[in-house]
């Protein structure tokens, strides 16, 4: 799924569009780093509430192609920043993880194999 797909489904922005040429196979939902780390898998899209620097370097480790804010969760411009030059995607959207999570899999992005 395209990364400008997605950010339009879940009603929200794309703070970085570092790649539109990556899209999304599946999707995962953690607030804890180490969860993310040892079970995200490589092409998916990561819905989280954590909006720190850290973020983006799991994303850039596990091969996330991108990561949505959710809840009205907004990163910060050192985030943004790591984001640009890592090259990750950032999606913010006022729905919460799990309406995001809904709207995703009815349109035919699985969970995280």
């Amino acid at each position: 799924m395209k990364i400008a797909d997605i950010a339009r489904m879940l009603k929200g922005t794309l703070v970085v569009y570092a790649n539109a040429q990556k899209t999304a196979s599946s999707a995962y939902i953690s607030d804890l780093l180490s969860d993310v780390m040892a079970h995200a898998k490589e092409g998916c899209v990561w819905m989280t509430i954590q909006s720190h620097q850290n973020v983006v370097a799991v994303a850039a480790l596990t091969g996330i192609v991108a990561v949505v804010f959710t809840g009205g969760v907004r990163p910060d411009e050192h985030t943004v920043a790591k984001a640009q030059s890592e090259g990750i995607n950032l999606i913010i959207t006022d729905l919460s993880s799990y309406e995001a999570a809904g709207i995703l899999y009815t349109a035919g992005l699985g969970a995280n194999p």
